[in-house]
């Protein structure tokens, strides 16, 4: 079992529990010299967080606790190539804790200097990734390891 930091779309429970169907123990964190940008895809129907390094910043998001293999496995498909899963201190409660977090891999699309806001994800979009886009995800999950 391990620990993840989640940062955007993944620090709502009721969308970690479609992708996973697991309920997982997460509490507020944070997570220091890093900063939070948000990507549109083309069509502008998603949007998604990412973070860089960038010193003296930090990003807020939620630890989660107790991770599984499996539930590790689908977290990694639904993050994809974009994303590189690496182990960093996560501050929680003014503790600090090793945990993986996906930070930003790509060059593909350009970052703007636009910043991810959980609110208006919240408003915009989160009912989208509920209801669409991580179910088509992980039936595409499943489809691939042959279930």
């Amino acid at each position: 079992m391990t620990n993840i930091f989640t940062y955007g779309t993944l620090m709502f429970p009721e969308l970690v529990y479609a992708l996973a169907q697991k309920h997982f123990k997460s509490d507020d964190a944070l997570i220091d010299n890093y900063i939070r940008y948000k990507v549109n895809t083309i069509n502008g129907a998603e949007e998604y967080p990412v973070i860089v390094d960038k010193i003296n910043y930090s990003v807020k998001g939620k630890l989660i606790y107790g991770i599984d293999d499996e539930s590790l496995k689908i977290i990694d498909f639904y993050e994809g190539d974009e994303y590189k899963r690496i182990i960093k201190p996560i501050i929680v409660d003014g503790n600090t804790i090793e945990a993986f977090v996906y930070v930003w891999n790509s060059n593909e699309r350009i970052i703007g200097n636009l910043y991810w806001d959980e609110n208006d994800f919240k408003m915009n979009y989160l009912n989208l990734y509920k209801e669409n886009i991580i179910p088509d995800i992980r039936e595409e999950y499943l489809r691939l390891i042959g279930q």
